[in-house]
């Protein structure tokens, strides 16, 4: 047998270069490593996580992970170990942040585009009067309008943050 032929039945799944989202390795069948294992168990015992790893150690993918199964359940999870153990029985809007690439030259320019990304998020969570409030620069106007959004009291979100060192990491040299 060469070097070349693959002794087992399944053909060799490509590596992800470059994808950052559950969906996109899924859909495009992408090889992937299963640690969906403790996502249930986060769930279930922590109403908050904050992972600390360094870069490329798979933060950003762990997010888009997370976004599925709070958006959609574990349907796209198919072959995996948190298929048939996800503990949640129903589907939140999630708030999904990513601090990378934010311009952050001063305190008003970074206030300014943390507004922006918030609006966003909230649009993209589905709450569609959240498109009024690009523009808005202030974070404590935003965060008393984004409350008259949620119209539910009750309504739960779920927040998963990436990358919110990016502010800080970028202006290590800067003094001020």
């Amino acid at each position: 047998m060469s070097e070349n032929e693959v002794t087992n039945e399944q053909p060799l799944k490509p590596i992800p270069l470059g994808v950052s989202s559950w969906l996109k390795m899924v859909r495009r069948n992408k090889l992937t490593v299963d640690k969906t294992a403790k996502l249930g168990l986060l769930v279930n015992f922590f109403d908050c996580v904050f992972f600390s790893r360094p870069r490329r150690m798979g933060k950003t993918i762990l997010c888009s992970m997370l976004k599925e199964l709070f958006t959609h359940g574990d349907q796209n999870f198919a072959g995996t170990a948190i298929y048939g153990n996800w503990p949640e029985t129903q589907t939140y809007p999630v708030i999904s942040l990513s601090f990378y690439g934010v311009d952050c030259q001063n305190a008003s320019t970074f206030e300014a585009n943390l507004c922006k990304i918030v609006s966003d998020a909230y649009y993209d969570a589905g709450f569609k009067d959240a498109m009024k409030l690009i523009g808005t620069t202030s974070f404590d106007r935003l965060t008393s309008l984004l409350k008259g959004i949620v119209n539910d009291d009750d309504q739960q979100l779920v927040f998963l943050i990436d990358e919110w060192d990016y502010p800080l990491s970028s202006h290590l040299d800067d003094p001020q």
